[in-house]
């Protein structure tokens, strides 16, 4: 990788492309094709700036200017809707849950209701 290659890629932490990964799981759906297509291929595919300018054929600065309009959108889009604050939050609740079934042993419960309510769980969690 060459040394642009690698300031390209220092765009962001670990940690912001993990946040972001997760916000736009949550919201990319929002956000038009372009910035999907071009997000996806920075933070996702984990392509240069360099390389998904050729491959859209525009600017290094074009691609930049998008990913960093795509960031800023989706922590808005956050910060309006709050999912991402309510699915820790239920997370948190099934986590309890899960918890107390665990410790109990389910000793009220058959064993049927104890798998019935294990699956429901990990449902749940599915959809989170």
């Amino acid at each position: 990788m060459s040394k642009s290659e690698q300031n390209e890629r220092s765009l962001t932490t670990p940690e912001e492309i993990a946040e972001l990964s997760a916000l736009y799981d949550t919201y990319g759906n929002l956000l038009k094709d372009g910035q999907r297509d071009i997000f996806e291929a920075y933070v996702l595919d984990n392509l240069s700036l360099s390389e998904i300018a050729e491959e859209q054929k525009m600017t290094r600065q074009g691609v930049y200017d998008t990913i960093n309009r795509t960031r800023k959108k989706l922590r808005e889009y956050d910060e309006k809707l709050g999912l991402m604050e309510r699915s820790k939050g239920m997370e948190s609740i099934i986590d309890g849950i899960a918890k107390v079934l665990a410790l109990s042993g389910g000793d009220m419960l058959s064993a049927e209701s104890r798998k019935e309510i294990s699956k429901s769980i990990d449902d749940l969690k599915e959809l989170i």
